[in-house]
């Protein structure tokens, strides 16, 4: 039988601007121009739902989130689409710009970004259709969304015995998971965290503020 995977989470759309070489520190500018531009599709959400479809066969993959009503919304629906993943579950935000950072790489492959946007933050309990997470068999998240929309989930896969994968990003987002004698984290049943990620873990764990480790 097949699996249904639901991915609940950001969904951006990113322009890339690819450099020979970052400007030296105390410099405004950069003698090299850049090489190229391109707009991709990001976001944690749905990079993961894509690349969950086309490593996976016969698995339903669906993802629910909130993109803005205009053309780089519009953009990353085409393409969630045609990367293979189910987009009923999104909301369309008339007055919200979807979500995106500008990515700046060079040739060592290092990058800078910033972020704009807020759509995500606006994807709250009432705007999640219950009836579309019943049939999932894996429900997967990050932590980006509103804290009510985090507890919401994952109590709903708890009381529906859904597995749950956790991947605790942002990392100054992830102290919700160890309050209350780690009552929301213990719930997951998977937890995929990177480096930076497990680290801020630890130091919520120890009572820490995590802006006092960088």
């Amino acid at each position: 039988m097949s699996k249904n995977v639901i991915f609940i989470g950001s969904i951006n759309m990113d322009m890339k601007h690819t450099v020979d070489e970052f400007p030296e520190e105390g410099t405004n500018e950069n003698t090299n121009e850049i090489l190229s531009t391109e707009e991709v599709l990001g976001g944690k959400g749905a990079n993961q739902a894509v690349a969950s479809f086309k490593q996976s066969k016969g698995v339903k993959v669906s993802i629910i989130g909130c993109v803005g009503k205009d053309e780089a919304g519009l953009a990353a629906l085409t393409n969630l689409r045609d990367s293979g993943v189910d987009i009923s579950g999104v909301k369309v935000l008339g007055d919200k710009k979807t979500d995106g950072r500008i990515i700046t790489v060079d040739k060592r492959g290092e990058n800078r970004m910033i972020g704009y946007g807020d759509c995500i933050k606006q994807l709250l309990p009432e705007m999640i259709d219950e009836e579309k997470l019943k049939t999932a068999d894996i429900i997967a998240i990050q932590l980006k969304m509103p804290a009510p929309t985090v507890r919401y989930i994952i109590g709903f896969c708890k009381k529906n015995n859904i597995k749950l994968v956790i991947d605790p990003t942002p990392p100054d987002k992830s102290a919700i998971l160890v309050q209350d004698d780690f009552e929301l984290l213990r719930e997951a049943t998977y937890l995929t965290p990177n480096e930076e990620e497990a680290f801020a873990l630890i130091k919520y764990a120890e009572g820490k503020d995590v802006s006092e480790w960088k």
